[in-house]
């Protein structure tokens, strides 16, 4: 069963790592569409967001969520956050920090929540 197989693989992931932040907002393997404050939309891969946190797990594979609101959200720190989840890495500019902050803690991304 592929919730099992993920729940297992995922902690054998380490993370941070780099995806390629080439492949964030593409049309092939953008599976998931976050939607940003004003109507913008940002597509991201589900197995590449689930490794970081089984809080993805549960709301791709359990709840069968393929569209997450996060209109609360600064849209830049949204950004930012997906791009800190597809390369490993967080270019945070001080105005963002509370909303990228807060994205990881209801996310559960807890390496990137220790490096806010």
């Amino acid at each position: 069963n592929l919730l099992h197989l993920l729940r297992n693989m995922a902690p054998k992931v380490t993370v941070p790592l780099d995806f390629g932040i080439e492949n964030l907002h593409c049309e092939f393997h953008g599976n998931v569409v976050l939607k940003l404050h004003g109507g913008e939309e940002k597509r991201a891969n589900s197995l590449i967001l689930s490794y970081h946190s089984s809080v993805f797990v549960h709301l791709f594979l359990e709840l069968h969520q393929t569209e997450l609101e996060v209109e609360d959200f600064a849209g830049e720190a949204v950004k930012s956050f997906l791009g800190a989840l597809y390369s490993g890495e967080i270019l945070l500019e001080k105005h963002l920090f509370r909303d990228v902050n807060k994205l990881c803690h209801v996310f559960k991304v807890e390496w990137l929540a220790g490096r806010c």
